[in-house]
């Protein structure tokens, strides 16, 4: 009769591994779930960022051009002062620039599109 209590012992420990073993491959699982679905959009990604190279390749040579031809752009960021001579208000009231909407540029030191600014 000491054997079937050291047998249920012993079912009792196989029964305890089992269910670590299977706690611990559920923990596994849903850990390489969430890897799974954070990198998911990882090739994808790289195909964005092969154009996004692309881009700024053919940005950079186009500016170039730009400087080339002496296009420049007019520098204006918030917080500086109202110049009629290279902006244009399109709203608010002030003597202040309180957001550039749309960039202005010179060809060979004339203004061929005002910087468009909201004012604060």
């Amino acid at each position: 009769m000491t054997k079937k209590p050291d047998k249920n012992i012993e079912l009792e420990n196989k029964l305890k591994r089992a269910l670590a073993d299977y706690d611990n491959l559920k923990k596994r699982l849903d850990k390489e779930r969430g890897e799974i679905v954070k990198f998911a959009n990882e090739v994808l990604l790289l195909k964005v960022l092969s154009i996004v190279d692309g881009l700024e390749l053919g940005l950079g040579q186009f500016w170039q051009l730009l400087k080339e031809e002496e296009v420049e752009e007019i520098r204006v960021k918030a917080g500086d002062k109202f110049d009629p001579e290279v902006m244009e208000a399109v709203g608010g009231e002030g003597e202040k620039v309180e957001q550039v909407l749309q960039r202005g540029y010179k060809l060979h030191g004339r203004v061929i599109r005002a910087a468009r600014v909201k004012l604060g």
